[in-house]
């Protein structure tokens, strides 16, 4: 939906804004995916769950690459989806206040390991446990789709080339 749309830029806007255009792609992203958080549907948990059951997951100090140097089809995805989420973590662990003090940080020129420290109080390796025990317990209702190779999932996607909504769970 456009509104969705609107919404997810409007929050770059916001980031951008607040950090001097210092905000990481990953928590820019993120937050822009978080605020469509009541919209999401079936496809982006289960896009997280199989990154998570995969051991596909990515450290906070790594995420950021996935956007410039994905390693395999659906890494950037991913990275959306973990964005989203590393956000909600955030929210529901330091409550706002947590988003508004990584926010605050970037604009003072800090780094992610500086960032967390000071609006969270935690190490990169912290927070990263933490989020993976988030995962571990917001992802085991998710119904993940079987492990692919990339020859299979060419095929699945050649058989249904004007399903959009299978090209995207696909994807």
């Amino acid at each position: 939906h456009w509104g969705d749309t609107a919404r997810h830029e409007f929050c770059h806007v916001i980031t951008l804004q607040l950090t001097d255009f210092r905000v990481p792609r990953w928590l820019t992203e993120g937050l822009s995916v978080y605020s469509e958080r009541f919209h999401r549907g079936e496809e982006y948990d289960r896009m997280l769950g199989n990154g998570h059951s995969q051991g596909l997951i990515m450290n906070v100090l790594d995420i950021n690459r996935a956007f410039t140097h994905p390693s395999f089809p659906w890494h950037v995805v991913l990275a959306y989806c973990q964005g989203g989420e590393m956000c909600r973590y955030i929210a529901e662990t330091w409550g706002f206040e947590g988003i508004l003090g990584m926010l605050k940080a970037y604009r003072e020129g800090k780094d992610t390991t500086g960032a967390l420290k000071s609006a969270l109080g935690v190490s990169p390796a912290e927070f990263d446990k933490g989020f993976r025990a988030h995962l571990d317990l917001h992802m085991s209702h998710v119904q993940r789709t079987p492990d692919m190779d990339d020859r299979a999932l060419k095929a699945l996607l050649d058989s249904a080339p004007t399903d959009g909504v299978q090209q995207n769970v696909l994807a």
